[in-house]
Protein backbone atom coordinates (compact mmCIF):
# COMPACT_ATOMS: atom_id res chain seq x y z
CA UNK A 1 0.00 0.00 0.00
CA UNK A 2 1.11 3.54 -0.67
CA UNK A 3 2.98 5.18 2.22
CA UNK A 4 1.68 8.72 2.56
CA UNK A 5 4.26 9.62 5.22
CA UNK A 6 1.66 11.55 7.16
CA UNK A 7 0.71 11.17 10.81
CA UNK A 8 -2.75 9.75 11.51
CA UNK A 9 -5.41 12.26 12.44
CA UNK A 10 -6.45 12.25 16.09
CA UNK A 11 -10.18 12.73 15.55
CA UNK A 12 -12.62 10.50 13.70
CA UNK A 13 -14.56 12.76 11.31
CA UNK A 14 -16.40 9.82 9.72
CA UNK A 15 -17.57 8.03 12.86
CA UNK A 16 -21.15 9.28 12.52
CA UNK A 17 -21.66 8.11 8.95
CA UNK A 18 -24.53 5.70 8.33
CA UNK A 19 -24.35 2.97 5.71
CA UNK A 20 -26.93 3.35 2.92
CA UNK A 21 -26.00 0.75 0.31
CA UNK A 22 -23.24 -0.80 -1.74
CA UNK A 23 -23.15 0.77 -5.19
CA UNK A 24 -20.59 -1.64 -6.64
CA UNK A 25 -19.73 -5.07 -5.31
CA UNK A 26 -17.28 -7.75 -6.45
CA UNK A 27 -16.39 -10.36 -3.83
CA UNK A 28 -17.18 -7.58 -1.35
CA UNK A 29 -18.04 -3.91 -1.57
CA UNK A 30 -15.93 -1.63 -3.79
CA UNK A 31 -18.00 1.56 -3.73
CA UNK A 32 -20.50 2.26 -0.95
CA UNK A 33 -22.83 5.12 -0.17
CA UNK A 34 -23.11 6.56 3.34
CA UNK A 35 -25.07 9.43 4.84
CA UNK A 36 -23.59 12.01 7.18
CA UNK A 37 -25.39 13.13 10.34
CA UNK A 38 -27.29 15.82 8.38
CA UNK A 39 -28.09 13.59 5.39
CA UNK A 40 -25.13 14.71 3.30
CA UNK A 41 -23.81 12.00 0.94
CA UNK A 42 -20.45 10.32 1.43
CA UNK A 43 -18.62 7.67 -0.60
CA UNK A 44 -16.41 4.83 0.60
CA UNK A 45 -14.24 3.73 -2.35
CA UNK A 46 -11.96 0.72 -1.97
CA UNK A 47 -8.46 1.46 -3.22
CA UNK A 48 -5.88 -0.98 -1.81
CA UNK A 49 -5.13 -3.76 0.68
CA UNK A 50 -2.39 -5.71 2.41
CA UNK A 51 -2.34 -8.71 4.76
CA UNK A 52 -3.72 -6.66 7.64
CA UNK A 53 -6.21 -4.14 6.26
CA UNK A 54 -8.29 -2.89 3.35
CA UNK A 55 -7.72 0.74 2.41
CA UNK A 56 -10.64 3.03 1.60
CA UNK A 57 -10.91 6.58 0.34
CA UNK A 58 -13.77 8.22 2.16
CA UNK A 59 -15.06 11.57 1.00
CA UNK A 60 -18.03 13.89 1.06
CA UNK A 61 -19.53 13.98 -2.42
CA UNK A 62 -21.84 16.52 -4.04
CA UNK A 63 -25.45 15.51 -4.63
CA UNK A 64 -24.87 15.72 -8.40
CA UNK A 65 -21.79 13.52 -8.21
CA UNK A 66 -23.64 10.89 -6.18
CA UNK A 67 -26.60 10.94 -8.58
CA UNK A 68 -24.31 10.37 -11.57
CA UNK A 69 -22.41 7.57 -9.84
CA UNK A 70 -25.66 5.81 -8.88
CA UNK A 71 -27.66 6.37 -12.06
CA UNK A 72 -25.19 6.22 -14.95
CA UNK A 73 -22.77 3.28 -15.24
CA UNK A 74 -20.42 5.41 -17.34
CA UNK A 75 -19.75 7.50 -14.20
CA UNK A 76 -19.40 4.57 -11.82
CA UNK A 77 -15.60 4.74 -11.76
CA UNK A 78 -15.44 8.47 -12.38
CA UNK A 79 -13.40 10.51 -9.97
CA UNK A 80 -14.14 14.15 -10.63
CA UNK A 81 -12.38 16.57 -8.31
CA UNK A 82 -15.32 18.97 -8.46
CA UNK A 83 -17.58 16.29 -6.94
CA UNK A 84 -15.48 16.05 -3.79
CA UNK A 85 -16.54 18.56 -1.16
CA UNK A 86 -13.64 20.34 0.53
CA UNK A 87 -10.92 19.07 -1.81
CA UNK A 88 -9.79 16.30 0.55
CA UNK A 89 -10.34 12.64 1.21
CA UNK A 90 -9.80 10.48 4.26
CA UNK A 91 -7.64 7.42 3.74
CA UNK A 92 -8.85 4.77 6.15
CA UNK A 93 -7.28 1.36 6.74
CA UNK A 94 -9.91 -1.06 8.06
CA UNK A 95 -8.97 -4.39 9.61
CA UNK A 96 -10.80 -7.62 8.84
CA UNK A 97 -13.25 -6.74 11.62
CA UNK A 98 -13.88 -3.37 9.93
CA UNK A 99 -12.12 -1.51 12.71
CA UNK A 100 -10.10 1.55 11.68
CA UNK A 101 -6.41 0.87 12.05
CA UNK A 102 -5.27 4.27 10.77
CA UNK A 103 -6.87 7.33 9.23
CA UNK A 104 -5.22 10.26 7.49
CA UNK A 105 -6.48 13.32 5.65
CA UNK A 106 -5.11 13.81 2.12
CA UNK A 107 -5.63 16.62 -0.37
CA UNK A 108 -6.88 15.35 -3.73
CA UNK A 109 -3.74 16.58 -5.49
CA UNK A 110 -1.59 14.42 -3.16
CA UNK A 111 -3.31 11.13 -4.07
CA UNK A 112 -1.15 8.65 -5.96
CA UNK A 113 -2.23 7.96 -9.54
CA UNK A 114 -2.97 4.33 -8.62
CA UNK A 115 -5.76 5.53 -6.29
CA UNK A 116 -7.51 7.61 -8.93
CA UNK A 117 -9.75 5.59 -11.26
CA UNK A 118 -9.29 6.08 -14.97
CA UNK A 119 -10.43 4.51 -18.23
CA UNK A 120 -8.21 1.46 -17.67
CA UNK A 121 -10.21 0.61 -14.54
CA UNK A 122 -13.52 0.38 -16.39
Amino acid sequence: MHDFRKPPISTDPIRDLTFVRDILDFEGPLISEYDGPFGEPWIYRWCDCNDIAHRWMVYRVTDRGLALIKDDDSYLWAFHREWIVGGKVYIVDLTSRELPETMIEVAIEDLPASYIPNEVDR
